[in-house]
C-alpha cells in the first residue's frame, strides 16, 4: 500500500518502528502491517499473520534470513509486472520534470535496458551485476552517440581534420598594412556574433582564426559547434 492510503490508521502511520521491526492493526479479517525494511512499507492481508518465516537464503555469516510471513508470500508469488517494476525503481533515472514525454522516454529506455539485462543474464553464466551493467551500457551508449557525431564529419574532409592530430594555435604575423592583424573567429561567426582573434590554427589546412579561449578546443573537439 502507498503510505497515504486512506483508512490506513493514524496511531500506525504515526508508530516508531525500528529498523528491521513491524507494527500491526487488526479489524476483523484484515491486518494491515508496517515494516521497516530499507524504508517503510505497508501492507494489508486477510490470510497472513503478523509474524516472521524463515526463508532459504542466507546473510553473509551463513545464518538463515527472516522475513515477515506476508512479505514473503508476497515476493514468492509476485508477477512479472511487479518484478519488472521492482528492478526498473532499483537504478531509475527519472527525475522531476514539467514535461511529461521526457519522463515518459527516459521509462522508455530504462525498460529497454531492463530487457536487454534478462536477455544478457540468460544467455551467459553467471548472473551480471545490475548495477554494472546499466553503467557499462551507459557508457557504450554514450560512445556510440560520440562516434556518431563524428561520423557525421567525415562526410566533409575538412570537418575529420579539425576533429584528429595535434592542433597548435600561431599568433598571426604582421604585414605591411597591419602590424596588429586579425582574423574572423570560425566558431564565433557560426554563432551568429562578429568577433576577431590575433590568432589561428597553424596546423588546419584553411587556417581558421579563432580565440584561443574557448573557441580553439571547440574548434577542435565538437563536430557541430
Amino acid at each position: 500500500l502507498r503510505a497515504n492510503r486512506l483508512g490506513i490508521p493514524a496511531d500506525l502511520k504515526a508508530a516508531v518502528v525500528p529498523r528491521g521491526q513491524y507494527a500491526y492493526r487488526r479489524k476483523g479479517k484484515v491486518q494491515i502491517i508496517k515494516l521497516h525494511d530499507k524504508k517503510f512499507l505497508y501492507l494489508l492481508s486477510t490470510m497472513h499473520n503478523a509474524e516472521m518465516v524463515r526463508t532459504r537464503k542466507r546473510d553473509r555469516q551463513g545464518r538463515r534470513v527472516t522475513r515477515l510471513h506476508a512479505n514473503n508470500a508476497y515476493n514468492h508469488s509476485m508477477g512479472g509486472v511487479d518484478k519488472n517494476d521492482a528492478m526498473v525503481a532499483t537504478h531509475s533515472a527519472v527525475r522531476k520534470s514539467l514535461k511529461w514525454y521526457k519522463k515518459l522516454a527516459f521509462h522508455f529506455i530504462e525498460e529497454a535496458l531492463e530487457n536487454a539485462y534478462l536477455v544478457h543474464s540468460r544467455h551467459f553464466p553467471g548472473k551480471p551485476d545490475h548495477y554494472l551493467f546499466l553503467k557499462e551500457a551507459a557508457r557504450s551508449l554514450l560512445i556510440a552517440a560520440e562516434k556518431d557525431e563524428v561520423a557525421r564529419a567525415v562526410v566533409r574532409p575538412r570537418a575529420r581534420e579539425r576533429l584528429i592530430g595535434r592542433h597548435f594555435p600561431d599568433k598571426i604575423a604582421p604585414t605591411p598594412k597591419k602590424e596588429h592583424p586579425t582574423r574572423m573567429c570560425v566558431v564565433c561567426n557560426a554563432g551568429g556574433q562578429r568577433k576577431e582573434s590575433h590568432y589561428f590554427c597553424q596546423t588546419c589546412s584553411t587556417s581558421p582564426g579563432l580565440r584561443v579561449v574557448p573557441c580553439f578546443e571547440v574548434y577542435h573537439t565538437k563536430a557541430r559547434y
